[in-house]
C-alpha cells in the first residue's frame, strides 16, 4: 500500500498479509522530513491495559479516526497528516 497524503485513502483501504515493512510508517517519516520536525507536534502514551482494556482503547481510537477520516474535507481548509501506532513494550 502506498498512503496518499491526506486524502484518507489509505486509511479506507482493505489489504491482504501484513508488510514485511510498514508502508505507512516509512511515509509518515517521509512526510515528517520533508516538512521539517519543528512542524511536527507528536504525543506518546504507555498503558498498562488488560486485553478486554485494550480492545476497548482500539475500538474507541478507531472510531474518533474514523470520524474524521469519514468527514467531508473543509473547503480552504489545510491539509494535515496522521499517524498512530501501537506496539507492545515486551514481546
Amino acid at each position: 500500500e502506498v498512503p496518499y497524503l491526506a486524502t484518507g485513502k489509505s486509511w479506507l483501504m482493505e489489504v491482504g498479509e501484513p508488510p514485511s515493512r510498514d508502508h505507512m510508517l516509512a511515509a509518515f517519516l517521509e512526510e515528517v522530513a520533508a516538512v521539517g520536525e519543528l512542524n511536527l507536534d507528536s504525543s506518546r502514551l504507555g498503558l498498562r491495559l488488560t486485553v478486554d482494556e485494550f480492545e476497548e482503547f482500539k475500538t474507541g481510537l478507531g472510531a474518533l479516526l474514523d470520524y474524521w477520516a469519514r468527514r467531508p474535507a473543509t473547503p480552504g481548509g489545510k491539509r494535515w497528516s496522521v499517524y498512530v501506532g501501537i506496539h507492545p513494550e515486551e514481546v
